[in-house]
């Protein structure tokens, strides 16, 4: 491709060439697809021709994104998504619906606050379809930023111009255990007391996990690793499974794992949880009623065991 010249691509170069990164080689690639090994080879060959660098790198028989593909990439499936949500907001104002709602959250609020704010608008408003995903916070902005977002769930602080914040409700980070734990009959759990438990917490650069970290190196207590997710549901599972017990985010009891009990923890570690919008007039149909409700939603139930 020339310098400065219109890109030619279609979608089944993208699909391939994702799929190629999904599996890892161009047979399982084809299989997936339902086409034949060259005729993927063929669509990602002329993608490649046409943006003018290498997407994939071959490395012990398996294809991995170079440095610019793995951009590429991620910016192609964030478009094939967009295309894909197109076609749903398409098929619902054709049935004579007002629209698409897309709503990003961590999990531990997917699971909770979302949950139940979700529920109670399809009743009030059922001309709206609601599109949810789980993602990490910093992934939610970047959505949201880039319009494939209507309205983020996280916890503050949250950075950069152009937003629109509104908080929704406070929550202590909570201790889980299993049931059958020695530390089951406490109501409250502290460093000292889990200073010989393997821990499940939060990936590194959460601020959840750095706080625990903090409270930890303040009460001057080893933390043992055992393992880290970025998401709260499943570290509750994993507490259940009997991997270890946890620090993490609120979660109402009813969401808990069968097993799971929910503590308090102190230090107290305070999370103010909200939701953010852009904060230009191009607003999605319903979102001022939906943030209504989502914001009225944590006061008829409570977090914690």
């Amino acid at each position: 491709m020339s310098g400065g010249a219109p890109l030619h691509l279609d979608l089944p170069q993208l699909r391939a060439a994702i799929a190629v990164r999904e599996q890892g080689t161009v047979t399982r690639a084809a299989e997936a697809l339902g086409l034949t090994q060259p005729a993927v080879s063929r669509l990602v060959a002329t993608l490649e021709a046409e943006l003018g660098f290498a997407v994939f790198e071959r490395i012990r028989k398996r294809l991995l994104p170079s440095e610019r593909g793995r951009s590429f990439l991620d910016e192609a499936q964030s478009a094939l998504r967009g295309l894909g949500r197109l076609s749903v907001l398409a098929r619902e104002l054709e049935r004579g619906r007002r629209g698409v709602l897309r709503v990003g959250a961590i999990p531990a609020l997917a699971h909770g606050i979302l949950a139940r704010a979700v529920a109670l608008h399809a009743k009030q408003h059922p001309d709206i379809v609601i599109e949810i995903e789980q993602l990490p916070r910093e992934r939610q902005l970047e959505e949201l930023r880039a319009g494939r977002l209507d309205v983020a769930l996280a916890a503050l602080p949250f950075s950069g111009g152009g937003l629109r914040i509104q908080p929704v409700f406070e929550g202590d980070a909570m201790c889980f255990l299993p049931a059958g734990h020695r530390l089951a009959r406490r109501r409250t759990i502290r460093p000292a007391d889990l200073g010989t438990e393997t821990l499940v917490l939060g990936r590194e650069d959460s601020i959840l996990r750095q706080r625990v970290e903090d409270a930890f190196r303040q009460a001057g207590v080893a933390l043992r690793l055992g393992m880290t997710t970025d998401s709260t549901p499943l570290i509750a599972t994993l507490v259940a499974a009997g991997a270890g017990v946890a620090v993490s985010h609120p979660m109402p009891s009813g969401s808990l794992p069968g097993g799971v009990l929910g503590r308090t923890f102190e230090p107290r570690l305070r999370f103010t949880y909200a939701m953010v919008t852009q904060s230009t007039d191009s607003r999605a149909p319903g979102l001022d009623a939906f943030c209504a409700t989502l914001r009225g939603a944590p006061r008829s139930s409570r977090t914690g065991a």
